[in-house]
């Protein structure tokens, strides 16, 4: 089943994402609209994300979640378990978005390690 998952990490406080299986523009806007309610909720928040299953983000999808990591009230962006080409998608788009405090990561505890920093 394709889908975004976003939620709230209370052990960690910050925004939780797992996306799984080909992203498309609805998930990609629901995604964005549940992160700016989180991020309103909670102030500003880093946000983990897990792409150990996502097959591919489409191009509509994509313009979407360049607005999410844009939004000002975002810290540190961190992802985890990618493959090479959700490692390009994800390039191009914090690229596009502007995004500097990103970084890419093989397992959840080495990102989890760099969001606490």
């Amino acid at each position: 089943m394709d889908k975004i998952s976003t939620w709230w990490d209370k052990e960690y406080n910050l925004i939780r994402c797992e996306s799984i299986g080909n992203v498309d523009e609805a998930s990609a806007i629901e995604t964005k609209e549940i992160t700016a309610q989180l991020l309103e909720k909670h102030g500003p928040s880093d946000m983990l994300v897990n792409v150990s299953e996502n097959t591919g983000t489409s191009s509509k999808a994509r313009k979407e979640l360049t607005e999410l990591s844009a939004q000002k009230k975002l810290g540190k962006l961190a992802f985890y378990g990618m493959s090479l080409p959700v490692r390009v998608a994800i390039n191009f788009v914090m690229q596009s978005a502007g995004k500097k405090n990103t970084k890419q990561f093989q397992t959840e505890k080495e990102a989890l390690e760099w969001l606490a920093e």
